[in-house]
């Protein structure tokens, strides 16, 4: 019997719980029904607000600049929904609110959002009410005069108009009369009349002087027949001298408030009753929209003939009052003159991408033909045309040209020397001109110092003066940024990428007749892409001819991949004999001084040491080696010490190391023993290593002409290399792997190759691209020597050993596309044109695999580069693509541009284009490094610390552990970034307008967290707990340790938070070395993280920045909205928090409007958008935090 009593008890306990939170669910609190581990997740949760200032700024950026709410769909459904209209108004909406909702939107999730914005705040249900809402707050200030405008403003507020409006107005007016007798209620009056003649959009009537008593004497009257008229309800009153009130009563009232108040507002010099008074409908029960359009159109209807209307007024409210709240206005036009002034949405400037077609003209072919028969005659041509006889790929011309005549495509495979570059495209063009046909050529080289040389030498050859531009030119070219041709162009030379625009925006190439492309064994992934693309073009332009042309390696590859039939034409080379010197060679023509000097005493004491060691302890296999090298003239000393030194610089882990003193000798035995004509490349991986180069050389070689060579020269500076040096000195070109291919310096001697290059690689731990110093392959390596014997004998000094050749150079160069990150190779394919990536990249020369490129596709939605996979770029992804870098670095640079906070972020993105960390340390170091880091600390953040270093280091204070070459680098980085955004019109010509420091680390940390993004872990807090003292309880400080922090997969398939499995989240660690390792303090429950390392059973996050939370929400991945439990989810569900469903979608229609600004920049680059109002909302909530 007890037991059935207990069991009868405890059920109607649990009976009563369930009432409750039936009660409370379906008073909007939803959270009640969750089932147990939801709804420990929900109150674990961090719960977000935004203030009113930034709500009402936001909301009427949305409303003003929204065009197409479907863009924000949180639903996968499409077409109408039948039942969100019910669903709707069972939430408590206004049936017509809903209806205007339906006409904009096709979901009820689109609808929900759609109410959420433009209903207004005090008029939403309950359901979507935000927790403890107060329509207006209260400031207390000690300020006399402030708290009596605050006051005045509070009393007009009661009539609809916005709290912000009535103190500013109520403020302009008080200064304007301040001292009329009871000033402030004159300036109430004044200031009322005011925004009611802006409702009603009419002029206000001009201040005269005006008999006040004869105008106060008539009020009176007035005031009393009220009385007389409604004797003994106490209906009528008067605070001042200025206002009357008068309490509304219509009969059958059903949407009137029961505390309704007609209020007359009578200012100082209103001519009254010639001109009307201001007139408006008070109540605390309703809302301000509809208080206000009660006042609109009373005021409208008022009759304004001169005579007394109080009375008027009193009626005609009371007879159409409720007739005008059951038809509020529409909510989309609810602005109005209350609102914030806006910038009016301007049409969106359209620039059509496709290029102006060529026209055909046949008395054009016919004159150049007639002017290609003159030039037969030219001595200059005469000149040059023996030159050209004299090239290997002389003997080919006619067989070069039937060929190209007879076939869709031509491989031509020529070697170092053959002249192929120069030639084939001639050929083409002079058997067009012979034969009086229309031709138009487009020949590819994969780097613009190769597209302006080679276009600067074929000009030459038919004696034109490219750069002249005086009449037509046969011959140009065209680069970013920089072009050379004419209408009478016919041979244009350009760079692939070039190309690629060509074929987005004429896919046909209906003007082209002739495609070179040169160099295809480097194997860009711009040339793979074109590769595909040409061979769709072919399909559907059957005039086009390709023509590829490489290396002899790989032909019947290219050659296989257009067809079957496609005709293979071999040239020959024609080289100077080269010599080749390795290290151990040229250490072996050293004496015991010059060793000494080459590798330092103490080296070469050691490696003695070795050497009898060795021979003492009878180690076979190093002495074996050592043996060898004997073969080349060293002695076991010189030996010793070459594979000491091969063992340091010769690893693959040492690629990045490089012997400038090896190299300041070679260059110093050059300069002291070879003629002085003969000049010098030397092959540098990147700009930091040619200035270390240079730097060497200027100390070693006083009298030489050093000159750097790279791709972020400018043209006239490149152009220089290919001059004379002044007399008596040498010439020296220190050069990345541009100089490898297609361009010749005419007097180089002597190749020096450090066997480096820079090549975009993934990096394994932070999944971001970055340009690696690595070895070039061997073949590479071939093509580098064959610089020194294109015009004489040469030599090629190999700054590795042929032991290190073999161990760490591979045969080949990967092809591009297998070895940068997918996305990005994905990201490119989007931006020609072809959404489906993975059917276009199978139809590549390497394909990639499948599973790898849907991976890439859902990183892409993730950084927010398209909206959905195998879809269109978005805005973003359209700028990001325009931008060489990693997606993670390109997208911080454009929102750093974005948010004036430019300079800083070109600092920032060019610590993270490094190899290497800037604060570089080993094992024993590592302690060190992070006091280094720490004393630099800076905005929660690694990377701000890492900023703070290097503006000290720029500013000749650099911190230790800093490394001087990294500096160096990163100076040269910023260079480079800033022509990046210089070039898409990102740069505002206008100074950034100065922010205090707190706010410019908090936007800079959420332009850091829009690049890292979808790296963002979830922070776990504890509970705050507090210790027991003499006068009460105080909170104890919380440990790092006590933190719990987890990564969230960003990239797996959509769904809510509710079915997101939190258990299944990794628990990561801060990484000792990070300055946030001891941080116990954090503005939102999220960190961004380059990325993950894992050590044992732990997985560190690297590289931290601790945003704020709208940092995360504005920046971070996609922002979806539960309104049922008032949830905000950022990405897949693992990351969420509690906020008002309204806060969540002004945040993601922002983000919208943000995309679609980014996609009106790209299309007209002169739109200026750091002051637009856009930018403005997203940049004060983030400097502000919301708050």
């Amino acid at each position: 019997k007890i037991a059935r009593e207990k069991h009868f008890e405890e059920r109607a306990v649990k009976q009563a719980k369930q009432r409750e939170q039936a009660v409370r669910a379906e008073a909007g609190h939803k959270e009640e029904l969750l089932p147990p581990a939801q709804r420990r997740r929900w109150e674990e949760m961090a719960e977000i607000g935004m203030s009113e200032r930034h709500r009402e700024t936001v909301e009427a950026v949305v409303r003003t600049w929204t065009t197409n709410w479907g863009v924000t769909d949180n639903s996968s459904e499409t077409g109408g929904d039948p039942g969100a209209r019910q669903a709707l108004i069972k939430q408590g909406f206004r049936e017509v609110h809903v209806d205007e909702a339906l006409e904009h939107t096709t979901t009820r999730e689109q609808a929900l959002d759609w109410l959420c914005v433009h209903v207004p705040e005090d008029d939403l249900p309950q359901q979507v009410m935000q927790r403890a809402y107060r329509a207006s707050a209260t400031v207390v200030t000690s300020d006399e005069r402030a708290l009596s405008v605050q006051l005045a403003a509070k009393r007009l507020a009661r009539a609809g108009f916005p709290t912000s409006k009535c103190k500013i107005m109520v403020g302009q007016k008080l200064d304007e009369q301040p001292d009329m007798p009871d000033a402030l209620s004159a300036a109430e009056a004044s200031a009322a009349h005011t925004m009611l003649s802006q409702l009603c959009e009419r002029s206000l009537p001009p201040v005269s002087d005006v008999d006040e008593d004869s105008v106060r004497a008539g009020v009176d009257d007035e005031v009393q027949m009220l009385d007389a008229i409604y004797a003994g309800e106490d209906r009528v009153s008067r605070p001042n001298a200025y206002q009357i009130n008068v309490d509304l009563r219509p009969p059958e009232a059903q949407l009137c408030a029961s505390d309704a108040q007609l209020v007359f507002w009578l200012p100082p010099g209103l001519a009254y009753p010639e001109h009307l008074p201001a007139v408006a409908l008070v109540s605390d029960q309703m809302p301000a929209y509809l208080k206000l359009h009660v006042a609109r159109q009373l005021n409208m209807q008022l009759n304004n003939d001169g005579m007394p209307v109080l009375f008027e007024a009193v009626s005609l409210a009371e007879q159409m009052v409720e007739e005008w709240l059951q038809n509020p206005p529409l909510l989309a036009g609810l602005l109005g003159a209350m609102a914030p002034e806006q910038i009016k949405p301007t049409a969106v400037k359209t620039v059509k991408r496709n290029a102006q077609k060529k026209k055909v003209h046949v008395q054009d072919t016919q004159r150049l033909c007639a002017e290609f028969g003159k030039l037969q005659v030219n001595t200059e041509y005469q000149r040059m045309q023996k030159a050209r006889d004299a090239l290997p790929a002389a003997a080919q011309q006619e067989h070069i040209a039937q060929l190209v005549a007879d076939s869709r495509c031509v491989v031509v495979a020529g070697a170092t020397g053959c002249g192929k570059t120069t030639q084939v495209p001639q050929f083409i063009l002079d058997q067009a001109l012979k034969s009086g046909e229309y031709v138009n050529i487009v020949c590819t080289q994969p780097r613009r110092i190769s597209a302006i040389g080679v276009a600067a030498r074929v000009a030459s050859e038919r004696a034109e003066d490219i750069n002249a531009q005086r009449g037509g030119s046969v011959v140009g070219y065209a680069v970013r940024g920089e072009s050379r041709q004419s209408r009478d162009t016919r041979l244009l030379f350009c760079t692939t990428g070039v190309l690629l625009r060509m074929l987005v925006s004429t896919p046909d190439l209906e003007t082209v007749t002739h495609v070179v492309c040169d160099e295809v064994h480097e194997r860009s992934v711009d040339s793979d892409l074109l590769l595909v693309l040409l061979r769709q073009c072919l399909q559907r332009n059957k005039r086009l001819r390709v023509v590829l042309m490489s290396a002899t390696a790989q032909c019947d590859v290219f050659a296989g991949y257009f067809g079957s039939n496609v005709p293979v034409v071999t040239i020959p080379g024609r080289t100077f004999p080269v010599e080749d010197v390795y290290v151990e060679d040229f250490i072996a023509q050293q004496s015991s001084s010059g060793m000494q000097e080459i590798f330092g005493a103490a080296s070469v004491g050691k490696a003695k040491a070795k050497l009898t060691n060795a021979l003492e302890k009878g180690d076979d296999e190093w002495l074996a080696h050592i043996r060898k090298m004997r073969a080349h003239g060293c002695s076991d000393t010189q030996a010793a010490c070459v594979s000491a030194w091969d063992d340091r610089f010769g690893q693959a882990s040492g690629a990045t190391l490089i012997d400038y003193e090896m190299i300041g000798s070679i260059i110093n035995h050059i300069h002291t023993t070879a003629p002085m004509d003969q000049a010098v490349l030397v092959f540098m991986p990147g700009v930091a290593e040619i200035q270390a180069c240079i730097d060497i050389v200027q100390r070693t070689a006083r009298t030489a002409f050093v000159l750097p060579l790279h791709a972020g020269l400018a043209s006239n500076e490149q152009q220089r290399v290919f001059g004379r040096a002044p007399s008596g000195q040498r010439k020296i070109v220190v050069s990345t792997n541009v100089a490898e291919t297609s361009i010749t310096i005419e007097d180089i001697g002597f190749v020096i190759d450090s066997g480096r290059v820079r090549e975009v690689r993934m990096d394994h731990v932070s999944r971001v691209a970055r340009l690696i110093t690595t070895f070039c392959s061997q073949a590479a390596a071939m093509q580098r020597r064959g610089r020194a014997g294109r015009r004489q004998r040469g030599t090629c000094y190999r700054v590795y050993t042929r032991r290190g050749q073999d161990r760490v150079m591979p045969p080949h160069t990967m092809p591009e596309i297998l070895r940068t990150p997918l996305e990005q190779v994905c990201l490119q394919t989007k931006d020609l044109g072809y959404p489906d990536t993975r059917q276009f990249l199978d139809g590549a020369l390497d394909a990639p695999d499948a599973k790898a490129v849907d991976s890439a596709e859902r990183l892409l939605v993730a950084v927010g580069a398209c909206e959905r996979v195998n879809g269109p770029l978005a805005g973003l992804g359209r700028l990001m693509a325009q931008i060489p870098l990693d997606l993670r670095l390109s997208k911080t640079l454009i929102f750093g541009a974005m948010l004036n906070v430019l300079e800083r972020t070109l600092r920032v993105v060019a610590i993270m284009a490094l190899d290497r960390p800037l604060f570089s340390s080993s094992f024993a170091t590592r302690d060190s490094a992070r006091n280094s880091r720490m004393q630099c600390a800076m905005g929660r953040s690694d990377w701000l610390a890492d900023l703070c270093a290097l503006e000290r280091s720029l500013q000749a204070d650099r911190p230790d552990c800093v490394s001087p070459v990294l500096v160096r680098e990163a100076r040269n980085n910023i260079r480079t970034l800033r022509q990046c955004v210089d070039q898409l019109g990102l740069v505002s010509t206008d100074p950034a307008p100065a922010m205090p420091e707190a706010e410019e680390l908090r936007v800079l940390q959420a332009v850091i967290t829009a690049g890292l993004s979808p790296n963002i872990a979830r922070v776990r807090v504890p509970q705050q707990k507090f210790q027991q003292v003499s006068n009460g309880t105080i909170a104890v400080d919380r440990e790092a340790r006590e933190l719990a922090f987890y990564a969230v997969d960003e990239t797996c398939d959509e769904h809510t938070w509710r079915s997101h499995d939190v258990r299944n989240d990794r628990r990561v660690f801060v990484h000792p070395q990070s300055t946030m390792f001891s941080e116990t303090k954090y503005a939102s429950p999220f960190v961004a993280f380059l990325g993950q390392s894992a050590n044992g059973q732990k997985t560190f996050l690297r590289d931290v920045t601790a945003p704020g939370i709208y940092g995360v929400l504005m920046f971070g991945p996609k922002v979806r909205v539960d309104h049922e439990c008032k949830v905000v989810v950022v990405g897949c569900g693992g990351l969420a928090v509690r906020a008002w469903p309204r806060i969540g979608v002004l945040v993601g229609q922002l983000r919208v409007l943000l995309d679609e600004l980014l996609r009106r920049k790209l299309d007209d680059p002169q739109l200026s958008i750091h002051d637009h109002p856009v930018v403005l909302a997203v940049l004060d909530l983030v400097r502000t935090d919301g708050r």
